[in-house]
């Protein structure tokens, strides 16, 4: 029953993959949680592979309103499938609309890039990224900024990444008067995680007898 139901959906993979990028976002939202569903309950991962691809090279079209819906449809994808590491092919695309004209094509890339290593995924596909992500820390869009630091908090809990990352303090900090309130918060928590994931002396040897007076 579960083969012929396999071999009925099928045809159907490639207009719904097509629709990922509609304009409307409910149809958008609909056609992920179909594909989530194909995936889950039928293992179609060709309906997965076709619809990454699909993404990617609408990632690359010359119309922003296309760049958009594409990285959107991502961050849903991502924010639904299970199996973020089979994600890797789309991070070049992604580093390539980090700069996107349209700022918001530009946050939304970078919220793809976080939400791929926020679970300990593609920490190796992503490190490559960390030199541009912490050269446009000061970037005129707020939105940019703001995904940027917190996609820096995230990595820096990766041991190879941590120490890279730390480099990013001094900017951080004059960042902080920053007019945008969500910039001001979103460096504050890159900051406390890079404090978090410190080494650093202990204050007292806990072997040593405690003293009341002295």
């Amino acid at each position: 029953m579960v083969i012929e139901l396999h071999d009925t959906i099928k045809p159907a993979i490639s207009p719904l993959v097509k629709r990922l990028t509609d304009e409307d976002p409910d149809v958008r939202a609909a056609v992920t949680t179909t594909l989530v569903k194909l995936v889950d309950c039928f293992e179609l991962l060709h309906a997965f592979e076709l619809a990454t691809t699909h993404l990617i090279d609408q990632l690359d079209s010359t119309d922003w309103r296309n760049r958009r819906r594409a990285v959107y449809a991502l961050e849903e994808m991502i924010s639904q499938f299970k199996f973020h590491n089979t994600f890797e092919s789309v991070v070049p695309s992604l580093v390539r609309r980090l700069k996107d004209e349209d700022p918001v094509v530009g946050a939304t890339s970078v919220n793809v890039l976080r939400k791929l290593v926020s679970d300990g995924y593609l920490y190796d596909a992503v490190e490559p990224v960390v030199p541009s992500l912490i050269q446009w820390l000061t970037d005129e869009h707020p939105d940019i900024r703001t995904a940027i630091v917190t996609t820096l908090g995230n990595l820096v809990g990766h041991w190879d990444l941590c120490s890279v990352v730390k480099l990013t303090i001094p900017s951080l900090i004059e960042q902080l008067d920053s007019s945008d309130w969500r910039s001001k918060r979103a460096i504050i928590y890159a900051i406390g995680e890079m404090v978090r994931h410190s080494e650093f002396e202990p204050i007292f040897n806990p072997d040593d007898e405690p003293r009341l007076f002295s």
